[in-house]
């Protein structure tokens, strides 16, 4: 493998992963012996899915496998790559969770007509494939129970993040008297903060390159990684997942695409794969109400206002004030 020797010495900056070293290797040697990645971003991007489909999807390690790929092409710098890694790996585990919330909220029987000839795809495989099952899902949830149960259905924390990780926002919300209109002011500043970090350090924000007109972009806009409250509400609008191709982007189509987080959906806005309906993104509401849930230490409902599955240039939400 070219850079083999390097590529050892930046995985050493990760001593906790010692043993898994070797492995790393072989698979940064498979890739690289048989994927290139002297093309375009395009051209790159095929490449990996070609490399997933063949050598990861289904594998009894393919998460690993993942992780392996991960640690090489940050080695390499193909930020892109790992952005496209790292949505697939986001839709780990959420079919399973809406499932179990439609048994918890619909019953057992309810949940098994819904899901019926549904259910994840192997680890690994690139996630394109998934706008018609998830069509599919949508369509058997809505014939199987009413409009609001549906929406109860999706709109939970099914990414299972832990309440704890929000537990120091809880404590700002409380130094802050409880006023949520400071918090959402102040949340909306550190975030802005720690972006702006990001951009100069040259790191990705989760799966986001940060440039300077991403922060201004950000900061420009409060609904944006904040809120605003608007009476009982507060409307909340998604950070764009690949937020520098969003704010270059002229055609409306491309930029609904730029704009959508989801691995189970977002390639069905350019290729026309499949119709995802509305109530999916219920799933996203969910975990944008998820940090509301914590401050106010009781249960919010969410509404979509505005998806860019449906037609929109962006996803935005409001979140119901509990009393």
């Amino acid at each position: 493998m070219h850079r083999e020797k390097e590529f050892r010495e930046f995985l050493e900056k990760r001593p906790q992963e010692k043993e898994r070293f070797e492995f790393f290797v072989t698979i940064a040697d498979d890739f690289s012996a048989s994927v290139s990645l002297e093309g375009d971003s395009e051209e790159k991007g095929q490449a990996l899915k070609g490399y997933l489909q063949e050598k990861v999807a289904g594998k009894d390690d393919a998460f690993l496998r993942l992780v392996a790929l991960v640690r090489y092409l940050s080695f390499l710098d193909e930020k892109d790559l790992i952005t496209y890694i790292l949505t697939l790996a986001g839709t780990l585990g959420v079919l399973e969770h809406i499932k179990k919330s439609a048994m918890e909220i619909a019953g057992e029987e309810a949940a098994g007509k819904m899901f019926e000839n549904i259910g994840p795809l192997p680890t690994g495989t690139p996630y394109e494939k998934y706008p018609p099952l998830v069509q599919r899902l949508m369509e058997q949830m809505n014939q199987t129970v009413d409009e609001k149960t549906a929406w109860r259905i999706m709109a939970g924390n099914h990414h299972e993040i832990p309440d704890e990780s929000k537990w120091g926002e809880r404590d700002r919300f409380i130094e802050l008297g409880r006023d949520i209109d400071a918090f959402l002011k102040d949340h909306h500043k550190r975030k802005v903060e720690e972006l702006d970090s990001c951009r100069r350090e040259n790191k990705l924000w989760y799966e986001t390159v940060i440039t300077r007109e991403v922060v201004d972009f950000v900061n420009d806009n409060p609904e944006v990684l904040g809120g605003v409250r608007e009476g009982k509400e507060i409307f909340v609008t998604k950070f764009p997942f690949n937020a520098p191709a969003y704010l270059r982007e002229k055609d409306p189509l491309l930029k609904r695409y730029h704009a959508c987080h989801c691995g189970f959906a977002r390639s069905a806005i350019i290729d026309g794969t499949a119709e995802i309906p509305r109530l999916w993104c219920a799933c996203s509401g969910g975990f944008n109400k998820h940090l509301f849930d914590v401050i106010f230490e009781k249960p919010t409902t969410v509404r979509v206002v505005e998806s860019v599955l449906t037609g929109d240039e962006r996803c935005r939400f409001a979140i119901t004030i509990p009393e």
